[in-house]
């Protein structure tokens, strides 16, 4: 089998790819599935290496430190195990006041999607870095072509504090 294309480009966050998953889809393809640490699926030929799912190159946010290296695109694709926005109408709370504070920390912050970079200002991170889904890959049921994975929906929020020269 032919190898997984670099699926980030500068990697901020360490999101890779975990164990792939044999799998056969529906037409009788052999094909391997793919978790990576952001929560995308990546369905490839089990011979050639070839997306048996459409993958495309996308622009990303930029970061906004200078001397940050920037990342101009990450391979993604429409399939995914978790959100991958958190909009201030996502936030919740054991009350009013509770959610209006979460509304207000994301208005104020960089929530840009799953690439938005660490900044000054504050980043809304989601999903959250640490795991989106969990490490032990998944498992794949061939009588109704389903694969289950156990995932995470945690948002965090980072914020860089600048060195004092």
């Amino acid at each position: 089998m032919a190898g997984l294309p670099g699926v980030v480009h500068h990697d901020l966050w360490i999101r890779r790819g975990s164990q792939a998953i044999a799998v056969h889809v529906k037409d009788g393809t052999p094909a391997i599935a793919i978790n990576t640490k952001m929560g995308h699926v990546f369905v490839l030929n089990r011979l050639t290496g070839a997306p048996l799912l459409p993958v495309e190159e996308r622009p990303v946010p930029q970061s906004d430190i200078t001397g940050e290296a920037k990342l101009a695109d990450a391979t993604l694709f429409d399939h995914l195990l978790v959100p991958e926005k958190f909009e201030p109408s996502d936030a919740w709370g054991p009350s009013p006041a509770d959610v209006q504070w979460c509304q207000d920390k994301i208005k104020a912050s960089r929530s840009e999607g799953i690439f938005t970079p660490p900044s000054l200002q504050g980043t809304v991170v989601v999903p959250e870095k640490r795991r989106r889904r969990e490490l032990g890959s998944g498992a794949y049921d061939p009588k109704s072509h389903l694969m289950i994975v156990n995932t995470n929906r945690l948002v965090a929020w980072v914020k860089l504090i600048p060195r004092i020269s």
